[in-house]
């Protein structure tokens, strides 16, 4: 779930249980000073919707606290003319505890004609789903902050090559050891005798000659002796 859908489906759940209507009736009774719901506990968001259900106009007022009876200057709601018949709506967007009175020429407040409003703040009902963030997975193959030493030895014209894979650290698995091939022959580290086909220790091999190669050294024999019989 990507951080986009995981705000909006936390916005929903808030939507979904908030903004709920509250209603509280005021003017009714004999005197027109009741209220239907005195003490009343709503989530922040929610709205209260006062009716007017008596036959005189009344007023709805925010006071500073129970029994003062007078409109809170600082107050954020009130309704001065509310007559028979007609509503007055207030959302509570701020969690707080307000306090409000009916008033009317007859002092409602006086006689009683007051209620609280608690404003807290909603748990979620349904949790929102959680984002789920993919494990990132990691393959080491061969060595892990390894060492790869490669050691070359001369030795009286021999050159021996050898390539070792050391043990990594945090103990990742050895892939492979390998060696290099051993060339025993007189190299001099310069390569001035590649050209040599037979290296230092090895035996020259015979090989056999040829009929002209055979004739050409019979004749030279032959002139040698000639000449030594005339000087003789």
């Amino acid at each position: 779930m990507t951080p986009t859908s995981f705000l909006l489906a936390t916005l929903a759940v808030f939507s979904v249980q908030a903004q709920k209507s509250w209603s509280i009736d005021i003017g009714s009774g004999a005197k027109g000073t009741g209220v239907s719901v005195r003490t009343l506990t709503i989530a922040q968001g929610d709205t209260v919707q006062w009716n007017n259900v008596g036959l005189a106009p009344k007023q709805v007022q925010q006071e500073s606290g129970p029994g003062v009876c007078q409109p809170w200057k600082q107050g954020s709601f009130g309704q001065s003319s509310l007559f028979p018949g007609s509503t007055y709506s207030f959302t509570f967007s701020n969690p707080s505890t307000y306090y409000f009175y009916i008033d009317s020429v007859l002092s409602d407040c006086t006689q009683g004609a007051e209620g609280v409003i608690n404003v807290q703040v909603p748990a979620p009902t349904n949790a929102a789903p959680s984002p789920t963030v993919a494990a990132a997975s990691t393959t080491v193959t061969g060595n892990s902050n390894g060492n790869n030493n490669g050691n070359n030895t001369s030795n009286g014209g021999n050159s021996n090559g050898n390539s070792t894979n050391a043990k990594p650290s945090g103990n990742a698995p050895i892939v492979s050891t390998v060696a290099a091939p051993v060339t025993t022959g007189n190299s001099n580290n310069n390569n001035n005798n590649n050209n040599n086909p037979y290296p230092n220790g090895s035996p020259v091999p015979k090989v056999p000659l040829s009929g002209s190669q055979v004739l050409a050294g019979s004749s030279t024999l032959l002139k040698g002796l000639a000449i030594a019989a005339y000087f003789l």
